[in-house]
């Protein structure tokens, strides 16, 4: 079996599947017999299946939002109302992906579950508050007009403060920001969209379908729930030091917990596949290194989760002649359902076994996709450890001691050397004058030699309508004999043939494998993997093991891989968190016409980040770009509470309330639509969050950061806010 790789740039790896199975079918009728196509490795199994779980998230996170819904305003036209939003807002996200010349695919659809919570926040701020004016039993048509003269204003400001935060995200380069750029377009256009319907579909529906509501009795948990928060208000605002002492311990606490915190730069999830790199010991023929294979191949068949592979050995990269003690086993699992471990376990199970029973194979795992990313990152393996230097013998021994201080990390596996690596070899040394007396120099001798190992095209045969170039060598017996290279004939210019020892000595010696250089500077290096932890502790780990190693002068030692990436994703995230910041300052700026109420409403940001970092380390989900990309999103959705709590204080205050009677009613009044949007919007995330699935992985940082996050921002912004704008209103009179 041969596999046939693919280019899939720019294409639709499912739609290519498909046409090549179809093609396969057609080509089996015509095989001759006992011959047979089988694939190698299918990565549209692995795309359907991680879509198909996006959906079904996407699915639970609408019936639970439903739920909430119902719940909340007790009465199935409203639900209905508020809900019609989600699916519009979908369709309308799906329109831009394809004018925009986007795939539907895992990110995209990614990014519309994330949306799933966040498209229905502004219709149920809208629709509440016109179940709030229906109980006033005013008419349908005055319940509208009174709810949107309030909250057009507060809800557009506020969707465009989770839209803000991601228009810096066009600066991101590299896999972050290839790998999110989907995500974030069909999320912006999702959220747009549904502002668009929560002013215009929603009061016209309202409108139309909703009536007054005199007789309209309120749940008495709900009623309970607003008459304990106005309590608890009337207490905090008589203890705001305390309040200010809680919220610095809380942060203090944050701060230790995030030095706890793992760090890595893509989540990992199981493929259901991967590749095995095998490396036998320099010199190995290809005969032996076939053997040592073949041994490898049965460690893999007795793996019950394996349904097949396929192996290569001596051509790892294509056709071309490489070394023959190189190779490469794809081995494909069965489906998730049908298996009780997951690929990493499976790994690690056939590292120790095959390091028990072929110690002297090096081995490389790496999942398929996952190595993809690494190379457009710009990293082969996730840990790299690189010593320069000129002097060959002196790079050897510095690695040696490098790779046993390292060696035995934990979570550093498969460490494989490269560069400096001793091949055995066989010099011929050329007698110019006994060359010279027969008409030759060295270089005729070298190539006659060559010609004779390797072979010359003499001529070209047709075959069918090509030409077939006939290449002819010394037989093989002579060739690969090391005691019979001696004997390779020399035919001097006058047509004397003489054996080369006539001319020559061949004499046994050693050479480097291959010579590598960076800006022209000769290095080795050691390339790692890790599995079981966390990128950013294991590279820790690394440079305190190297801490105290003395290199010669001239020499330097550098560790890189996917770490220096992942700091240059984060150290961009970074600078787009702080354009979002800014930008969203000034959004509220505009909204508020002051500059400190916005700072009031950022009091919350880092508490807000407490609950990140809290829900993370509770998961022991590291710190990652996806987790980061929810850090993001979080800083739009914390504002838009405030928003819509400072905008009804000020709207009081201007009617001739107090500070604290202002910060009470709003309170009262926001309370439930800051609940109902909180809730959905956590519930949306839960499937996402739970990361069930195939491919579920790869969004699952970005909901727990996003659900730890706005859980506590929510309680913060609920008391700390009141708090923070009654104290800062006695500096504005």
């Amino acid at each position: 079996m041969f596999p046939f790789w693919h280019s899939l740039a720019n294409s639709n790896v499912v739609a290519v599947a498909e046409a090549v199975q179809q093609e396969i079918k057609s080509l089996e009728k015509s095989l001759p017999p006992g011959v047979q196509i089988a694939k190698a490795y299918d990565e549209s199994g692995l795309v359907v299946d991680a879509i198909a779980n996006v959906r079904d998230s996407i699915a639970i996170g609408i019936v639970l939002i439903i739920i909430v819904l119902y719940v909340f305003l007790r009465e199935w036209r409203s639900t209905v109302i508020a809900a019609i939003t989600i699916p519009l807002s979908a369709l309308a996200a799906f329109g831009v992906l394809s004018f925009v010349g986007q795939s539907l695919n895992l990110m995209s659809l990614g990014g519309l579950a994330v949306a799933i919570g966040l498209v229905i926040d502004d219709a149920i701020v809208v629709i509440e508050n016109i179940d709030r004016q229906l109980q006033k039993d005013l008419n349908s048509t005055a319940a509208v007009a009174t709810a949107m003269a309030e909250l057009t204003e507060p809800v557009i400001s506020s969707t465009i403060t989770t839209v803000a935060v991601f228009l810096p995200l066009g600066l991101l380069s590299g896999v972050a920001g290839q790998f999110f750029t989907s995500l974030t377009t069909t999320l912006t256009a999702a959220v747009g969209f549904s502002l668009l319907l929560a002013l215009t579909l929603t009061p016209l529906l309202a409108a139309s379908w909703l009536r007054p509501q005199s007789n309209h009795s309120e749940p008495k948990l709900l009623v309970k729930l607003d008459n304990a928060y106005t309590r608890l208000l009337r207490v905090v605002f008589g203890k705001a030091r305390w309040v200010g002492a809680i919220a610095l311990s809380l942060l203090a606490v944050g701060a230790v917990l995030f030095t706890q915190l793992g760090s890595d730069f893509l989540p990992t999830f199981d493929e259901g596949s991967y590749i095995i790199d095998y490396l036998t010991p320099p010199g190995t023929s290809l005969t032996e290194t076939d053997f040592l294979a073949r041994q490898l191949e049965e460690i893999i068949g007795k793996t019950p989760e394996v349904t097949n592979w396929t192996r290569r050995t001596g051509a790892e990269n294509g056709l071309f002649a490489t070394q023959p003690n190189k190779g490469d086993i794809i081995v494909v699992l069965k489906p998730p359902g049908q298996r009780q471990r997951q690929v990493f376990d499976i790994i690690e199970a056939q590292r120790q076994d095959i390091s028990q029973k072929l110690p002297q194979v090096d081995i490389d795992f790496h999942q398929i996709l996952q190595d993809e990313l690494n190379d457009l990152s710009g990293a082969a393996s996730p840990v790299e450890v690189r010593i320069f230097g000129e002097e060959p013998g002196i790079l050897r021994k510095l690695g040696e001691q490098v790779q046993a201080r390292i060696d035995h990390i934990p979570g550093l596996v498969d460490l494989v050397s490269s560069g400096g690596v001793i091949l055995p070899q066989l010099d011929m040394g050329v007698d110019s004058t006994q060359a010279g007396q027969l008409g030759l120099t060295a270089s005729d001798v070298a190539q006659q030699v060559q010609d004779g190992l390797f072979g010359r095209v003499a001529t070209q045969i047709r075959q069918g309508d090509k030409l077939v170039d006939v290449r002819v060598h010394l037989l093989d017996s002579v060739r690969r004999d090391p005691q019979q290279l001696d004997q390779i004939p020399i035919v001097a210019t006058n047509g004397t043939t003489l054996p080369l020892s006539a001319v020559a000595k061949i004499k046994p010696a050693t050479g480097e494998e291959a010579i590598l250089r960076e800006n022209q500077q000769r290095y080795i290096s050691f390339n790692g993997g890790v599995e079981k932890r966390d990128l950013g502790s294991v590279v820790q780990d690394i440079n305190q093991k190297l801490a105290g190693f003395k290199l010669p002068q001239g020499y330097i030692l550098s560790v890189g891989g996917l770490i220096a990436s992942q700091q240059q994703s984060f150290s961009q995230l970074l600078m787009v968190m702080g354009l979002g910041v800014l930008l969203v300052y000034l959004v509220l700026v505009i909204q508020f016409r002051d500059l400190l109420q916005p700072l009031v409403i950022f009091t919350t940001i880092p508490l807000a980040l407490l609950g990140v970092v809290l829900s993370l380390w509770v998961t022991q989900t590291p710190l990652n770009v996806s987790s980061f990309m929810g850090i993001i999103l979080l800083v739009g959705l914390v504002v838009k509470n405030g928003i819509i709590l400072l905008e009804y204080t000020n709207r009081l205050r201007l009617e001739g309330h107090t500070v604290e009677s202002a910060l009470l009613e709003a309170g009262r009044v926001r309370l439930r639509p800051i609940l109902m949007t909180t809730l959905c919007t956590i519930l949306g995330l839960l499937p996402l969050a739970l990361g069930l699935g195939a491919g579920a992985e790869l969004q699952k940082p970005l909901a727990i950061a996003v659900i730890g996050g706005l859980s506590l921002s929510t309680i913060f912004t609920l008391i700390f806010v009141p708090v923070v704008f009654r104290i800062v209103s006695r500096f504005q009179r």
